[in-house]
């Protein structure tokens, strides 16, 4: 059992002994779990267990909601994901690729390198592949604009939250929304 060693009503030392006689001259009480050397007797009893501080509401929330933002951001770029052609140079090309089918509706004449790389793959003609970029682009904007409306209103909730348990409940229910064809070439 263990036993705190008492010595001008302080703690001195944590044993295990057989019972609280073994030691001539030392005065021995049974240790409490929590009993530390250190502790002082109280009305020759050693003190109750202190209890642990709680976290402050107002800050565990905070944290709560900190956390889940962040989550519906890293959620909402793998939605995106799944329409999307990783990468940032395949990024800028299908910029590329929007700019020059929008000039190109301005003006069929000019020169289009990217539109032009690409005759006789997604589309027979200049024309052909100029409408079919900017359908993808039509059809991008649909998607990452339900993603971005999700997203920013998932956020909107979180912040409205007034428990860890409604900001978990909040970011576990999001709804995604499902499209079905993809965008990306």
């Amino acid at each position: 059992m263990r036993y705190a060693v008492i010595e001008n009503n302080t703690v001195t030392n944590i044993i295990e002994a057989s019972g609280p006689n073994v030691l001539p001259g030392v005065t021995l009480i049974e240790a409490l779990p929590t009993t530390i050397i250190g502790d002082v007797l109280v009305l020759g009893k050693l003190p109750p267990p202190t209890p642990k501080p709680q976290p402050d509401p107002a800050v565990v929330l905070a944290e709560s909601k900190a956390e889940a933002l962040t989550r519906i951001d890293a959620a909402a770029e793998a939605e995106r994901a799944k329409y999307l052609t990783p990468g940032a140079g395949q990024a800028m090309v299908y910029q590329q690729k929007q700019a020059e089918a929008h000039a190109w509706q301005a003006n069929p004449n000019g020169t289009y390198p990217h539109l032009t790389a690409e005759i006789g793959i997604t589309g027979a003609t200049l024309e052909e592949v100029a409408q079919t970029v900017l359908a993808m682009e039509a059809g991008w904007t649909q998607v990452s604009s339900a993603i971005e409306a999700t997203r920013l209103a998932a956020k909107a909730v979180v912040r409205t939250c007034t428990t860890p348990a409604e900001v978990e409940q909040t970011v576990t229910g999001i709804t995604w929304p499902q499209i079905k064809e993809s965008t990306h070439a």
